[in-house]
């Protein structure tokens, strides 16, 4: 009797822990470096916005608590304290030892490399690593949400059932080096990225991990975009002449000395406009711009705005969407500026073709400032081009849709 009393306990516990188990949402972790308002960033805030609030205890990890974006995540998103060490290497307050420490660091980490990535990752492995703790949280998945220091701290320093590599651009035009990444692509169960041009290079990089290599494209929420870009209209656009607009960060990889050459071969050309810039930069990247701009006589023609917390009413209320990167993986800015079914151009990226469609809806032209002034004075005049080009996107808008369930899926999937 006290034996079956006894078989009969266990198995009402194994009944409420399989009932519990399907009942307890999954936990997981997004891993990003900070929220400034770059095509990764906006794609981020995006998921969470289309995701079932539901769906699993959603967490985000920043290693720098900063950036235009931390206001718009949503409220079901537990922001997690960033642990003590890693705000102090990454944030901008530092004490005087760290400062000390962080200087030595970044000089040494600077003489045995020959570019930024590399520098990132020689730092990470000889001074970061082994001063920052493991995460005391434990996760059921875990998501690294861009490339670099998020995934090296994935990898080493968070305890998950399962963790996700997530890569947003063409890894072989974006300067990677293989052989730091590999070793931490190979502890990872999944790697997505969003394109098929993007998983067909990961796939000749990384061969071996070619079954690990998923394609899931950027997210864009039509309705809190749609709903933003109504907020107000830049006050900095003119009421005359046109406006010509980029958005992107200041590196070399967005083409944004194109855009300046063009700008001169415009106005030597006599076309009224104002090409507004949008986007974040270091010192270094402003001050060359800057210099370009003047140098070419533009200060009344192109203008570098910085980051702005809402980027959207200057996409619905500029001219034509200028896109001049010399590489993108999934371009967000792009499927936005299609989403407020703006006239876009693009210069012939690898990928570019993989979002516009030439003369359907944009216009892809050669990666020069001579094509790109000539393209842009072209669609200006051909006002037959740009209403068929609207009339297209406006179309592709009314069928927009997000197969949300792949995400869900591959977050929530913890075997």
């Amino acid at each position: 009797m006290v034996d079956r009393l006894f078989i009969a306990m266990c198995s009402v516990k194994e009944l409420c822990e399989r009932v519990l188990m399907r009942t307890t949402r999954p936990s997981v972790l997004f891993v990003m470096p900070q929220l400034n308002a770059g095509g990764a960033e906006r794609s981020l805030i995006n998921l969470f916005n289309e995701l079932p609030t539901d769906c699993a205890d959603m967490s985000l990890l920043l290693l720098n608590k900063t950036g235009s974006l931390l206001s718009q995540i949503p409220e079901y998103v537990n922001l997690i304290d960033t642990p003590s060490e890693i705000h102090e290497m990454y944030g901008e307050k530092k004490s005087l030892q760290m400062r000390l420490w962080w200087m030595y660091a970044n000089a040494v980490s600077k003489i045995h490399t020959k570019d930024d990535e590399a520098r990132r990752q020689y730092r990470w492995k000889k001074f970061y690593s082994s001063k920052i703790g493991m995460l005391r949280q434990e996760f059921d998945t875990a998501v690294a949400y861009i490339s670099g220091e998020s995934l090296y701290y994935l990898v080493e320093k968070v305890h998950a059932r399962r963790k996700v590599a997530w890569i947003h651009n063409d890894y072989e035009s974006a300067g990677y080096h293989k052989g730091f990444d590999e070793p931490y692509l190979e502890r990872v169960d999944d790697i997505v990225t969003i394109s098929d041009k993007c998983a067909n290079a990961l796939r000749r990089q990384f061969p071996g991990l070619k079954n690990k290599i998923k394609v899931l494209p950027n997210i864009s929420s039509l309705s809190a975009i749609n709903k933003q870009s109504l907020e107000f209209y830049p006050q900095e656009y003119s009421s005359q002449g046109c406006n010509l607009l980029s958005i992107g960060r200041l590196n070399p990889q967005k083409g944004f000395d194109f855009a300046v050459d063009a700008a001169k071969i415009l106005k030597d050309k006599g076309l009224d406009f104002h090409w507004y810039i949008v986007g974040p930069g270091n010192s270094k990247e402003i001050n060359g711009l800057n210099r370009m701009i003047k140098r070419n006589g533009l200060k009344r023609n192109v203008s570098l705005l910085g980051i702005r917390d809402n980027p959207y009413p200057y996409i619905r209320n500029c001219d034509i969407f200028v896109q001049p990167s010399r590489f993108e993986g999934k371009s967000v800015v792009l499927d936005e500026a299609k989403l407020l079914c703006r006239p876009i151009l693009v210069t012939n990226y690898q990928t570019a073709n993989e979002q516009i469609t030439d003369q359907k809806n944009g216009v892809i032209c050669d990666m020069t400032p001579q094509s790109i002034a000539e393209s842009i004075m072209k669609m200006l005049y051909s006002p037959e081009l740009l209403k068929q080009i609207q009339h297209n996107l406006q179309e592709s808008r009314d069928r927009w849709s997000t197969n949300i369930e792949d995400y869900v899926h591959i977050l929530t999937n913890v075997g």
